[in-house]
Formats: C-alpha cells, sequence, structure tokens
C-alpha cells in the first residue's frame, strides 16, 4: 500500500472539512460543500481503488449514502457531505504472508487510542492480528518488537524484531497464573513486547502495555480493580499498576523480558523458578508504590 498516496489524499479532504474524526477503526471527514472542485473526492477514491480497497469508502450527501459516482453527480454547494474510511477493512487485510497493517492520519489520534488500549482485552488488535504494522504519519521515532511495528510513511528500513524469545503462551500462563476476574483476560506475551526504540509521548503508552503483559506472567493471582496478589516469603496483597504517569522505558522491558523468559524456558522448572523470583521480590519491593513501579528498582539488582 502507498500510504504516501493516502496520507496525500486524505490531507486534500482534510482541507476542505469542518470535522475530522479518527480511530482505531475508523476516520471520517465532513463538511459543507462550496465552489465546484471535487478533485479531493476523486483523488481519495482513485487511490482506495488502486489498491484494492475501494470497499472501505463511504461517501454520503446529507443522510444518504451514495456510490462514487452518484455522490459526484449529486453534490451541489451548500450540501452537507460525509466520507468514512472504515479502516478495519484495510487491517483485516494481511499483506501477503507477512503482516497485517492499520494506520494513524493524525499522530495525536494514535497516542489518543494507544493511552485507552487494555492489552488483555482479547479484542485488542494486537492480540487479532498479528503480526501488525501502524503507519502514523510524519511519526519521527521508530518502535516496536516481534509482532509489533509502528512506523512513519517514509520508513522503508525498520523491520519486526526477527528474534525468537521463546516466551509463553496464554495456557502457559494461566497454568501458573491465577486470574479472578469476569471478564476475560487474554496474556499474549508476544504479541505486545517492545523490544527496540525509545520512549516519547506516541511509544510511552505501547511500551507500558508490553511491561504490564510480562509482569503478568511471574505474579500468582490477577484479580479486578487493578489488584494482584504475589506469594514469596511473604503473602503481598498490591496495586498492580496504579493510576501514576509511570515512565517506562527499554531498559526495564528488557529485565522483565529476560525474567519471563528464565521462569518459563524449563517447564519441569516452572513454578520452582517463579517461587524463588518471587522469594527475591518480596524481601524488597516497596509496598507504598503499584507493582509495576516498585519492581523496577528490585529487578534491576
Amino acid at each position: 500500500m502507498n500510504f504516501l498516496e493516502i496520507f496525500r489524499t486524505i490531507e486534500s479532504l482534510k482541507s476542505i472539512s469542518s470535522s475530522f474524526i479518527e480511530n482505531w477503526s475508523s476516520l471520517s471527514c465532513s463538511g459543507k460543500f462550496e465552489g465546484n472542485d471535487k478533485s479531493p473526492f476523486k483523488d481519495i477514491n482513485q487511490e482506495f481503488q488502486n489498491t484494492n480497497l475501494q470497499t472501505s469508502l463511504r461517501f454520503q450527501i446529507g443522510t444518504e449514502v451514495l456510490v462514487i459516482e452518484e455522490f459526484l453527480t449529486d453534490l451541489q454547494p451548500g450540501d452537507k457531505w460525509v466520507v468514512n474510511i472504515n479502516k478495519s477493512t484495510i487491517t483485516e487485510k494481511k499483506i501477503g504472508k507477512g503482516y497485517y497493517t492499520n494506520f494513524f492520519y493524525s499522530k495525536n489520534d494514535f497516542q489518543l487510542w494507544s493511552s485507552k488500549t487494555n492489552p488483555f482485552d482479547k479484542n485488542h488488535p494486537f492480540n487479532q492480528f498479528a503480526p501488525i504494522k501502524i503507519i502514523v504519519k510524519d511519526l519521527e521515532l521508530s518502535f516496536g518488537g516481534t509482532n509489533v511495528l509502528v512506523c512513519n510513511q517514509n520508513d522503508t528500513e525498520t523491520k519486526f524484531d526477527s528474534l525468537d524469545y521463546k516466551l509463553p503462551k496464554h495456557q502457559d500462563v494461566l497454568d501458573l497464573v491465577h486470574v479472578i476476574s469476569i471478564k476475560t483476560h487474554c496474556i499474549n506475551p508476544e504479541n505486545h513486547i517492545i523490544t527496540f526504540g525509545k520512549v516519547d509521548n506516541f511509544s510511552k503508552d505501547l511500551f507500558r502495555n508490553s511491561s504490564i503483559v510480562l509482569l503478568s506472567c511471574i505474579i500468582n493471582e490477577i484479580h479486578e480493580d487493578d489488584k494482584i496478589i504475589i506469594r514469596g516469603v511473604r503473602r503481598l496483597d498490591l496495586n498492580f499498576c496504579g493510576t501514576e504517569d509511570i515512565c517506562i522505558g527499554l531498559d526495564y522491558n528488557e529485565l522483565l523480558l529476560n525474567a519471563v523468559r528464565w521462569v518459563y524456558s524449563e517447564k519441569e522448572k516452572r513454578e520452582l523458578r517463579l517461587k524463588l523470583l518471587l522469594e527475591r521480590i518480596t524481601l524488597d519491593i516497596d509496598l507504598k508504590v503499584p507493582f509495576i513501579a516498585g519492581l523496577q528498582f528490585v529487578i534491576k539488582d
């Protein structure tokens, strides 16, 4: 897919719009038609037609949904129009045998979306589509892992991390970790880990999600309302993540990654290794802060 051209046509459409809304699954532009230039509508239709994604576009005048030919014929000055892009159609179309893809025209909307994601939700895109590449217009710094890659439209060099970290699958984790919740917890560390890149305002939430999923592999119980239980030399009831905006970088993710790999590397030793790790953690962890924050200072040692 030529995202340079896709973004160019969206830019042209946005320039005549009075409203622009974007989230993971859709992008919508709307406005009141003025003048006679209908090229922004023609161009975006042509570009999506070129990439066999024309079915993801919907054109509307007032409340009436029209095919592109009718839309161009019927659109008159003063008409209220809407163009919607169903991005789910794009995500569900795997590129060969390689990866799934999605895009964000707006960096700020990407950041807003990522800040609200729950990596344990079975409907989280990373739990449904892996590997996945997300193109974010004019993103400064690329980042990603084995099944996630986030970059801008000009970056043709950055690739998925090709290392096999041999992380546990969902059922492997559930063999050790007891989840007590009415909601289904989907624990897929390999789908969320971030192994390269730097933390900035646009990557911080996915770095955090990476750490959360890895942390969930090395505790005893996960409860609702952000509560967990770990048992080492003593039993501790802790807040898991809390509400503070904690900066989590690549170093912490690497430490957690190594801890998870060590615990799960040999099936017959998993319970013993988790017990040994938690004995060390429960001796020194700060009980006044959430687990995700307190463990940073213990696991370094």
